[in-house]
């Protein structure tokens, strides 16, 4: 260690007397690290952490295929989800949601909240439990049974992280509901912005619609089951209605779509390129450094004959130029994980809306690990 810490001590001696040099090289490095730090944290958080589900890759979501009409993408008709749920042989269990607002006039100042009303299973099917407290059963769900499942979010804006908040009542819409439960923190689905959840109540009635369309459905596909199987399974069954409600099924179809495309959508080819672009950057910023020590190095041949002449071998040489490199590169990396946060900053815009609040880009152990 002894001639590595003297190498280490005589590079920091000729970069502190040729500080030039050392701000454009160490600059230029900062840049181009700061800059995939930046990027690849967002990247992180949008496409490499799982999501906030059990077996998230087993979770998809299923639309109508109403490419006729001009919609590839439509929200499904109740009628038409409770025969998927009945006939597919693909899935372990499929649920449905729809959006729900509402004014909260209690425990506080009158608020207007969002949320979702959904079947009973709507958790169990993602594979979540809430923080404190239940989710509505079937009979509730069934009955209409005025119970309400409140978010983190709001837990804490409006009741402090009170965990007595359980079994309490609140006014939605001027109606009292009963608090039975709180969900965690990292719970999202299709917008972090929704502050509770109620049951759906599906009447007789909705369940033979096939004509309204306004269900967002969800299912968890069994062990063993290929994305591929479930949209052939799919496929035949929504030809099947399209044979028995020829009125309303006519060129309809089914779309099978992972949870992970789903939620990201096109986020995450922008965040591909914008990965690529950075890394052109730190390339740029690599040789513009490779061309400044290249000329620096021209400069050193008569200290480079002196320490050959005095004995230094090859090996010494390189050990030396190692050391001064090292510490070029340990200077931009240190300032460019400072520099990150900066445009950590921007690209959260780029987080969708649809993933929980935790997935900010942000400085960590993964992103030290990358730079």
């Amino acid at each position: 260690m002894t001639p590595l810490w003297s190498d280490l001590r005589y590079g920091l001696r000729l970069l502190r007397h040729a500080p030039g040099f050392t701000a454009v090289a160490v600059g230029a490095l900062a840049i181009g690290i700061g800059a995939n730090n930046a990027i690849f944290s967002t990247v992180d958080a949008v496409l490499l952490r799982p999501l906030p589900f059990t077996d998230p890759d087993r979770v998809v979501v299923v639309w109508e295929d109403s490419t006729a009409s001009s919609v590839p993408r439509n929200t499904p008709a109740p009628g038409n989800f409770m025969e998927w749920k009945k006939r597919n042989r693909v899935f372990s269990d499929m649920a449905a949601t729809r959006g729900a607002s509402a004014n909260l006039t209690t425990d506080g100042p009158p608020e207007q909240v969002v949320g979702r009303a959904a079947t009973a299973n709507f958790f169990d099917v993602l594979g979540v439990k809430p923080l404190a407290g239940r989710c509505f059963t079937e009979d509730e769900d069934r009955t209409g049974a005025p119970v309400a499942v409140i978010s983190y979010a709001l837990w804490q804006r409006r009741y402090a992280g009170d965990r007595s908040v359980v079994n309490r009542e609140i006014l939605i819409n001027g109606l009292k509901y009963i608090i039975i439960g709180v969900m965690p923190r990292d719970f999202a689905f299709r917008d972090r912005k929704r502050d509770f959840w109620i049951p759906i109540h599906l009447a007789p009635a909705d369940l033979v619609n096939h004509d309204s369309h306004y269900l967002n459905v969800v299912a968890r596909l069994k062990p063993g089951v290929s994305l591929a199987q479930a949209r052939e399974d799919m496929n035949a069954i929504a030809r099947q209605l399209a044979a028995e409600y020829p009125d309303d099924n006519r060129n309809t179809g089914a779309v099978v779509i992972p949870m992970r495309e789903e939620t990201v959508g096109n986020a995450r080819i922008e965040l591909l390129v914008l990965m690529s672009a950075a890394g052109c950057v730190l390339l740029i910023a690599c040789a513009n450094l490779a061309g400044l020590l290249l000329a620096r190095g021209i400069g050193r041949r008569r200290e480079m004959a002196v320490r050959s002449a005095l004995g230094a071998s090859r090996a010494r040489l390189v050990t030396q130029m190692i050391a001064e490199g090292a510490l070029i590169a340990l200077a931009g990396g240190v300032l460019g994980v400072l520099l990150a946060p900066a445009g950590m900053k921007t690209l959260a815009a780029l987080v969708p809306t649809s993933l929980p609040a935790s997935a900010a880009p942000a400085v960590d152990a993964r992103v030290l690990g990358f730079a």
